[in-house]
């Protein structure tokens, strides 16, 4: 009986492409490095490895493993190989493991620069950034100084890139200082469309406006706090804003010992309007001074409200004094709102003995209209007012026999 002894080869292969693993031998490597260090690697092994054949790497693993080391140490600065293992194959495996050498970043302080933004923009941008310092320590806290010059610049790029997703409204640039204790200054710098003035008004159905002039100075400087700031970067915050300013009103005087109701509204734009509804929950006590151009009689007018809340009821008297004669007209009234748009009201003058429908409308932004039926005479009026502000309204009024512009004054 004869045995043959047959010799078995490795079947050759073509190298495709590489697969880099990395492994710290001391301490961590942020994930953002890491992916930095596996690309560089990659890149560079492809060119020694790809189109080789496998087994004559095989053959000549020690030197290719000496080739590779001395191009990963000089291309990673700050660490060092201290193993290095190939895997030929159609998809090579090049494993590393490295270690730090000299001093590393200790800790990381990273402060931002807001530039001319007011504080209240201040806390927006904040709110937005949050956790940025965390994520600036992560990608640089334990890394070898020598490392900085490269690894600095991922650390820039990453930060950039998220901000760049939470603060859309800002140019967004990072600086990192290197040293034991590393410094990060990050600058945030408004671009597009910027609000260039800013004011408050309060309006109230139920009470003078002019018991509202110190909140309404108060809110103006709020407003013009906003100022330079992003038109879209206030549009995107209404509902943060309009929650910070209904927490300030609610610990305000009128609302905490005289049971106002006072409710916020920001309108973002370039010019940017803090609306203050404010009313209250119990009583009617306002006035207003009327004056009517192009009409004849009854052109001008002082009007007196007061009266009760009772849910989405309002009992009041209404007293209009017309100063050409001396003449007063008293309404006892009911008022009822449908909606919060929309309101059916019914008045009885007393003078006249003549009963009248009135519904009013609200038309969006400062429009309103309203429409009137007197029951006697049996007449219609409609009536389409503009909010000029809270003081101030313009109405154009159409009668069956007449039509004239009214200028309203809100006492």
């Amino acid at each position: 009986m004869c045995i043959a002894a047959i010799p078995t080869y490795t079947m050759a292969e073509t190298i495709h492409r590489v697969h880099v693993t990395i492994e710290p031998a001391g301490g961590s490597i942020p994930s953002g490095v890491m992916k930095r260090m596996q690309a560089g690697i990659q890149a560079a092994a492809e060119h020694i490895y790809v189109g080789k054949d496998s087994n004559a790497i095989t053959s000549q693993s020690e030197s290719y493993r000496q080739i590779t080391a001395d191009i990963v140490d000089r291309i990673l600065y700050g660490y060092n190989v201290r193993q290095l293992t190939v895997a030929p194959g159609s998809t090579t495996e090049l494993h590393l493991s490295l270690a730090p050498y000299g001093n590393t970043v200790t800790s990381v302080t990273t402060t931002v620069e807001y530039g001319t933004l007011s504080s209240e923009a201040r806390q927006l941008v904040k709110r937005d950034m949050d956790g940025i310092d965390a994520r600036a320590e992560q990608l640089l806290l334990g890394l070898p100084l020598d490392s900085l010059d490269w690894a600095s610049t991922v650390a820039q790029q990453t930060i950039r890139d998220e901000l760049a997703g939470r603060l859309p409204e800002f140019a967004v640039q990072t600086v990192v200082h290197p040293g034991v204790e590393t410094q990060v200054t990050i600058y945030v710098i408004p671009q597009g469309a910027a609000v260039r003035k800013g004011h408050a008004e309060v309006v109230s159905n139920t009470l003078p406006a002019a018991v509202f002039w110190s909140t309404k100075r108060e809110f103006d400087q709020y407003a013009e706090a906003m100022v330079g700031m992003p038109v879209a970067f206030v549009a995107r915050h209404v509902p943060d804003i309009n929650e910070g300013l209904q927490m300030k009103l609610n610990r305000s005087r009128a609302v905490t010992q005289f049971g106002i109701s006072m409710a916020p509204k920001v309108q973002a734009g370039e010019d940017v309007t803090v609306v203050i509804t404010a009313d209250s929950s119990r009583y009617i006590a306002r006035g207003e001074a009327y004056l009517d151009a192009g009409r004849s009689e009854k052109n001008v007018g002082l009007r007196l409200y007061a009266g009760v809340r009772q849910g989405k009821g309002s009992w009041y008297m209404e007293a209009d004094f017309y100063p050409e004669d001396y003449s007063w007209d008293i309404f006892p009234s009911y008022k009822y709102a449908i909606t919060e748009d929309t309101a059916l009201t019914y008045q009885y003058n007393i003078s006249d003995s003549a009963g009248r429908l009135r519904l009013d409308q609200a038309l969006g932004g400062r429009w309103n209209a309203r429409l009137q039926h007197d029951f006697k005479p049996n007449s219609n009026e409609l009536g389409v007012s503009y909010d000029v502000h809270s003081y101030l309204t313009l109405e154009y009024v159409w009668a069956e026999h007449d039509n004239w512009l009214r200028v309203i004054g809100r006492i």
